[in-house]
């Protein structure tokens, strides 16, 4: 595969490493991929979270298969795994023995992502309205009920209906740094939304990151509720679009969806606080018009991303693809600096 570039005339590619099929009957519907430690992931499918050994190529349920369905979202620390779906269900285990931690299936808020490290929780997701306010983040201890959670960045009556029209897999991402900062990005509001260690709110790069904004997001789940193939030909292939954010060894990255040459291309927008400092073209492509969503996330200069190879609307592809890159392995062209 080859990355067609996006932007400038300094490009940089990034190959994956190593790229595994995964079988659509063993992996049904991965929807998400987390670091456990160097030799693991965790996977989110229909199932619920298999712990992946990447050396072996081998994979292990993390809990009974009825424990949790249909996971949307998984994080981990090392030592614990978190998953949730939409369905206001979420689970964390222990990453060894696959010991429920803490688990919940009537949770207050629709997780859209979570983010998870040292015994503390973050999540992006929109409210039930019952019992917590409407707001982009909630943030607590994994043995916290969620209603104790402290909300971050409140939302008024028309931002949280806009949160709530975005769909699941465009409502946006959350990543968490080594030092406990919390980066997100949402398609309804420019910029990165920064979370500092003492819990404050900051808003970053909105000016160079505004082309990431869906403008008629709540379209998605109006106008085009029941059509996916318009979904994506008026909208979501027409602008580049963030499908996720990662915190790398090298700073901050948003995974940017663009279509180019009737195929679908991957980009890393690398961000500093005022500006995007340099953007990285990933090998990895899938056909146009549809096309799934890329999932990552980041461990060090190590960058695990899955997604799956959609043909056509309705069908199952034979295969799920994981891939890793390492940051290291970055091409320059010639004159770059």
């Amino acid at each position: 595969m080859t990355a067609v570039p996006m932007y400038g005339a300094c490009v940089e590619t990034l190959a994956p490493y190593k790229t595994a099929e995964l079988s659509w009957a063993e992996y049904p519907r991965l929807q998400d991929v987390a670091w456990v430690d160097s030799e693991r992931l965790a996977l989110a499918t229909w199932h619920g979270v298999s712990v992946y050994w990447i050396a072996e190529g081998r994979a292990s349920w993390l809990v009974p298969l009825d424990t949790v369905e249909n996971v949307m979202r998984v994080s981990s620390d090392g030592r614990t795994i978190v998953a949730a779906n939409a369905m206001y269900s979420m689970i964390a285990a222990d990453a060894e023995s696959g010991k429920v931690v803490a688990q919940s299936n009537s949770l207050p808020v629709r997780v859209t992502d979570l983010a998870y490290g040292s015994g503390h929780l973050t999540i992006l997701g929109t409210t039930n309205g019952k019992n917590v306010p409407a707001a982009m983040l909630y943030t607590g201890k994994i043995t916290e009920p969620i209603e104790k959670f402290r909300p971050i960045g409140q939302l008024d009556a028309d931002q949280a209906l806009v949160a709530r029209l975005a769909l699941v897999t465009q409502g946006g991402s959350v990543a968490r740094a080594p030092d406990g900062t919390i980066e997100t990005i949402v398609p309804w509001r420019a910029g990165i939304q920064h979370v500092s260690a003492s819990g404050a709110l900051q808003q970053q790069d909105a000016a160079p990151l505004s082309a990431l904004v869906v403008a008629n997001i709540d379209d998605l789940m109006k106008r085009y509720a029941s059509d996916f193939p318009a979904r994506y030909t008026n909208i979501l292939n027409k602008q580049p679009i963030a499908d996720d954010i990662v915190a790398t060894d090298q700073g901050t990255a948003v995974v940017v969806r663009h279509v180019e040459s009737d195929r679908i291309h991957w980009t890393l927008w690398f961000v500093d606080g005022r500006a995007v400092r340099r953007k990285v073209d990933l090998a990895a492509e899938q056909a146009y018009p549809y096309g799934g969503h890329l999932r990552c996330d980041a461990r060090g200069g190590q960058i695990a991303c899955v997604f799956l190879t959609l043909t056509k609307v309705g069908e199952p592809p034979a295969f799920n693809r994981l891939l890793l890159f390492n940051l290291h392995d970055v091409r320059r062209a010639p004159g770059c600096k």
